[in-house]
């Protein structure tokens, strides 16, 4: 269990530190610039991690499936194994591109600072309604 929680609280600070790298990276106009590693840990839904960790529902199975994973990487001999958890393929769509819907239905709610909105959205996985919350507390 100690052992979950931590991989838990690592994850928790990849999101948080990707989000802010992603929101760095929007204020320079430069979301296109936007490693893929800041991607995938951005896509971190902050808010589901500390729910998780504040209420002790801890995801025993991605836990498992993640470090049976490393240790498969540990056992291959020599090749390149240092990028094995980022998402292969096409890159992922920037922020804007992947929320415009939830950034236009907070818009038409009244939060007019783009960048706040992204950001919540950001970290609540893209939940409007944690967005709110997070954007409501904020002030």
């Amino acid at each position: 269990e100690r052992a979950c929680q931590q991989w838990l609280l690592d994850r928790l600070d990849c999101g948080e530190v990707a989000c802010r790298i992603m929101l760095l990276h929007l204020k320079a106009n430069a979301t296109d610039q936007i490693p893929d590693l800041v991607r995938h840990y951005g896509a971190t839904n902050v808010s589901l991690i500390k729910h998780q960790l504040e209420t002790g529902q801890l995801p025993f199975d991605e836990w498992e499936a993640e470090m049976e994973a490393a240790r498969r990487e540990e056992e291959e001999p020599d090749g390149d194994t240092t990028m094995q958890d980022v998402p292969s393929g096409e890159p992922a769509p920037s922020p804007e591109v992947k929320y415009a819907s939830q950034l236009t239905q907070l818009q038409d709610m009244g939060f007019g600072d783009k960048e706040k909105n992204l950001l919540a959205l950001i970290e609540t996985g893209g939940s409007v309604e944690n967005a709110i919350t997070r954007l409501l507390a904020d002030g």
